[in-house]
C-alpha cells in the first residue's frame, strides 16, 4: 500500500514539473514575442543602437546560412552593392553587463525611377525589412551561440576601431539632453540645418554622412551636375567646380530676388550673381555634420534698368515696382552650430548712391520723384525643431533685425532734371520668420514660410506635384506680399501682390 502511494506522489510531482516546464516555456516565447513585437513599432529607445554591415567588403562565412526560428528557410547575408545591413544591440543596461543583439534590418537602395503627379512620398525611400528578428537571435544565443557571437565579434570589432566614431541611434537624430521631447526634438549635431539646407537651398549641399551606404548614396543623387531653375531663381554645379575649394560645395547663382525688402520676384529690377561655396572651420573624420563650417555666398547686384521684366510676367500679379535699387556687391553667411549656440545668419548688400539713372518714377500731384535703395542687411539667429524622431514635421524659427535705408530724388517733371536727394529712411527694424516642411518616409513633400519684417508679411509656400525619383523633381511655389500693417504705406511702398512659379530640381533631393 505504502509503495503504491508513492508511486502515485512520484508520477504527479513528475506530471506537475513537466507541466510547469511547459508552461513555462510557453510564457517565455509569449515574453520573446512581446520584445518582438515592441522592438519593431516603438523606437523612441536613446540606449539602442546599431552599426553598418557591407557583406562585399568580407564576413565570417558561418554567417552566410543562418538558422531562423521565425522563417523556415535560413538567412544569409548578401553581397551587394545596393544591399546594406544593420546590427541593432542594446549596449549593456538594467541587469545586462554586455552589449545584447536585438535583430538585423536589411536595406536594399530604391532604384527605381518611377514618378508621377503628387506621388512623391515614399518614391525614393530605401526599403528596410527585418531579416533576423530578436527571437531568432534569442534562440541563436541559447542553441547556435557560435552564430550570434560571430555577429557580436562584428559590433565589438566596430566599436574597437571607431573609439572616436560612437554608434548610431535608432533615433533619427541625436537629441540635446536639456530638452524634453515631449516639447519637441532638435539635433545636437547638424542635422537640422543640413535637412533644411537640402530642402530649401538652390544649392547643392554636400553630406558626406548621408544615406545608409557608406559609399554615400541612399535613394539620393548620383549625377555629376545640379540644377535649380525657376522664373526666379536659378543655380547650376558640377563636381568639377569642388577643385575651387578643398571642402568642395561650390556652385554659381542668378536670382532676382531681394531677400530683405518685402518686393516680389524681379519687382527690384535687379539680378545677383554670385558662387555659393563651402569653407569647413573645424572638421571631423564623422562628416559634416559633426564638423564646424562656413556656408557663403558671394557675388554682384545689377540694376537691370528697366521693369520690361516684371511687366512681361504673366504669373506675378502685383502693383508696379516703386523703389530702385543700386548696383553694388552683396554677401551671404550661415555659421554652424557652435557649443550650445544657435546658427547665425548675415546677409548684406551695398553700394554706390546713383541716383541718376531711375528705372520707375512715383508721382505725388504734378512733382516727380523716384526712391532708391543701396544698402540692405539682415542678422538673425536660426533655431530647429521636429515634433518626433521621424522628422516628419520639421520647424525652423528666425529671430533677428533687417535694414535698409531709402534716397528720395526729386525730379522737374518736364525736363527730368534732377532737382536734388536726400535720405528719408534708414533704421534697423525687428524681424521674425517662422518655417515648416513636411516630410514624410524623410522625404519632403511641402512647406511653407511666413516672415514679418516692417509691418508687412511675406508669405511663401511650395508643394511638390512631380517627381522622377531619384533625380527630377518639379514644385509648385507661391509667394504672397502683404501691404503694410499698422501703418500707412510709404511712397517706395505698394499695395503688395502674389506670384506663382514652377521650380524644377535636377540631382539636388541627396
Amino acid at each position: 500500500m505504502d509503495k503504491k502511494i508513492l508511486n502515485i506522489v512520484l508520477g504527479f510531482f513528475l506530471v506537475s514539473a513537466l507541466f510547469t516546464s511547459i508552461l513555462a516555456q510557453q510564457q517565455a516565447e509569449d515574453l520573446v514575442d512581446k520584445i518582438d513585437l515592441k522592438l519593431r513599432k516603438d523606437k523612441d529607445y536613446l540606449n539602442i543602437h546599431y552599426i553598418p554591415v557591407y557583406p562585399q567588403d568580407g564576413i565570417d562565412p558561418l554567417l552566410k546560412s543562418i538558422p531562423r526560428v521565425s522563417k523556415n528557410e535560413p538567412f544569409g547575408f548578401i553581397e551587394d552593392d545596393n544591399v546594406s545591413y544593420r546590427l541593432i544591440f542594446l549596449n549593456e543596461g538594467l541587469g545586462i553587463d554586455s552589449l545584447y543583439l536585438l535583430y538585423v534590418d536589411e536595406i536594399r537602395v530604391n532604384t527605381s525611377a518611377e514618378g508621377g503627379f503628387f506621388s512623391a512620398i515614399g518614391d525614393i525611400s530605401d526599403d528596410t525589412t527585418v531579416v533576423l528578428k530578436f527571437s531568432d537571435l534569442h534562440n541563436l544565443k541559447l542553441n547556435n551561440p557560435e552564430y550570434y557571437y560571430s555577429m557580436q565579434k562584428m559590433v565589438m570589432e566596430h566599436l574597437r576601431l571607431n573609439p572616436e566614431d560612437p554608434p548610431q541611434s535608432l533615433l533619427r537624430i541625436n537629441t540635446e539632453g536639456d530638452i524634453k521631447t515631449s516639447l519637441g526634438l532638435t539635433s545636437r549635431d547638424n542635422t537640422d540645418f543640413i535637412n533644411y539646407a537640402k530642402t530649401y537651398e538652390i544649392h547643392w549641399f554636400k553630406d558626406e554622412a548621408a544615406g545608409s551606404s557608406r559609399r554615400g548614396r541612399s535613394a539620393g543623387s548620383s549625377t555629376a551636375f545640379k540644377i535649380d531653375a525657376s522664373i526666379s531663381k536659378i543655380s547650376f554645379s558640377h563636381e568639377s567646380m569642388n577643385a575651387i575649394l578643398e571642402d568642395g560645395g561650390a556652385s554659381v547663382e542668378l536670382d532676382f530676388t531681394q531677400p530683405v525688402v518685402n518686393v516680389l520676384p524681379h519687382q527690384s529690377m535687379t539680378v545677383r550673381a554670385g558662387i555659393k561655396m563651402l569653407f569647413m572651420l573645424a572638421g571631423d573624420k564623422r562628416g559634416i555634420s559633426n564638423s564646424t563650417f562656413l556656408n557663403a555666398k558671394f557675388g554682384a547686384r545689377v540694376n537691370l534698368g528697366t521693369r520690361d521684366i516684371y511687366d512681361a510676367q504673366p504669373w506675378i500679379f502685383g502693383d508696379p515696382p516703386a523703389l530702385n535699387f543700386g548696383t553694388g556687391i552683396y554677401g551671404q553667411f550661415n555659421f554652424s552650430k557652435m557649443g550650445n549656440f544657435p546658427y547665425l545668419n548675415f546677409y548684406f548688400s551695398t553700394g554706390d548712391r546713383d541716383v541718376t539713372d531711375p528705372a520707375v518714377y512715383v508721382f505725388k500731384g504734378t512733382r516727380k520723384f523716384s526712391y532708391h535703395t543701396f544698402n540692405e542687411a539682415e542678422v538673425s539667429m536660426s533655431f530647429f525643431w521636429n515634433t518626433s524622431d521621424k522628422l516628419t514635421s520639421r520647424f525652423r524659427m528666425d529671430i533677428g533685425a533687417g535694414y535698409y535705408d531709402v534716397v528720395e530724388a526729386e525730379w522737374v517733371n518736364a525736363t527730368d532734371a534732377l532737382l536734388g536727394s536726400k535720405q528719408v529712411f534708414a533704421k534697423f527694424q525687428p524681424m521674425i520668420a517662422l518655417n515648416y516642411t513636411w516630410a514624410p518616409k524623410n522625404n519632403p513633400v511641402m512647406g511653407a514660410k511666413l516672415k514679418f519684417f516692417d509691418s508687412a508679411f511675406n508669405y511663401w509656400a511650395w508643394l511638390t506635384i512631380f517627381q522622377i525619383a531619384p533625380d527630377h523633381m518639379f514644385r509648385l511655389e507661391a509667394n504672397y506680399v502683404s501691404a503694410p500693417f499698422f501703418r500707412d504705406a510709404e511712397g517706395w511702398e505698394t499695395d503688395g501682390g502674389a506670384a506663382v512659379q514652377i521650380r524644377y530640381r535636377y540631382g539636388l533631393n541627396n
